[in-house]
């Protein structure tokens, strides 16, 4: 399947701060400074923290203009593989000619969103405290690379060496998410931003029923009364109530239960 290609108005907004070139190939850093972003080419100034693995993920979903659009090359560069053709691209004869330079739009015109996220990707894109999507920013990086949604960053504390995930936020505005309960049966699917928060805090999937039947084991028999006891204390015989059925399964108090 082809992939989509990423707007042309987006790709301007997202440049290395050290070589001012697209954002097109990994690894991507984050400047802990001023947010700006760091480059796979520049990769040989950067620090072992703020790794943008996030970003990543979304920007391989697109197909990427060469560095030498606004030359008339119409190159589309997949994620990662653009050296050998930038290389290239740059040299006498190639498809660089002697045009007037065109330019990049600044602005989307209102544009809707060009993609899903797959389903693959979606493991990437999961807060690192309630595990859910990170699908409406704010989107704080973590030094090691993680993220932080915009849910648990008003409810957690000590926040104090995390940056906000701009680079990735602005990326994400083009992307369509499903819910946070896909998992739970939810069919819905949100672009980027308010509208999916607001829905995963009303869905109706969104709420689990849990009828506890503990396991028990025959004790002793002693005057016609039978006692039991509990094979384990941490661990409950139950049944998880959903909309696509009813699941049986032991159920550790100690474990989230899966999204």
């Amino acid at each position: 399947m082809q992939a989509p290609l990423i707007p042309l108005y987006k790709i301007n907004q997202l440049r290395c701060f050290n070589c001012n070139q697209f954002l097109l190939c990994g690894p991507i850093h984050l400047n802990p400074n001023d947010g700006s972003s760091l480059c796979g080419r520049c990769r040989g100034i950067a620090t072992n923290i703020f790794h943008n693995k996030a970003y990543e993920a979304i920007a391989s979903i697109f197909g990427h203009p060469c560095v030498n659009w606004e030359k008339h090359c119409d190159q589309i560069l997949l994620w990662n593989g653009n050296f050998a053709h930038e290389n290239e691209c740059t040299q006498p004869g190639c498809c660089i000619c002697c045009k007037s330079s065109r330019k990049l739009p600044s602005d989307n015109g209102n544009a809707l969103p060009v993609a899903k996220v797959p389903i693959e990707a979606l493991e990437k894109l999961k807060c690192i405290f309630c595990y859910g999507f990170i699908s409406c920013g704010p989107v704080l990086l973590t030094p090691d690379g993680e993220n932080i949604c915009n849910r648990c960053v008003a409810t957690q504390e000590n926040l104090y060496n995390e940056k906000r995930n701009l680079p990735y936020e602005m990326l994400a505005e083009i992307l369509i998410f499903p819910c946070r309960y896909i998992r739970r049966g939810c069919p819905s699917s949100f672009k980027y931003g308010v509208d999916i928060f607001e829905h995963e805090n009303h869905c109706d999937y969104r709420q689990v029923n849990r009828r506890q039947e503990p396991e028990r084991e025959f004790s002793q028999r002693k005057q016609g009364v039978i006692k039991y006891s509990k094979l384990n204390d941490k661990k409950e015989r139950g049944v998880i109530q959903t909309h696509a059925g009813h699941v049986f399964g032991n159920i550790n108090n100690s474990i989230h239960l899966q999204l």
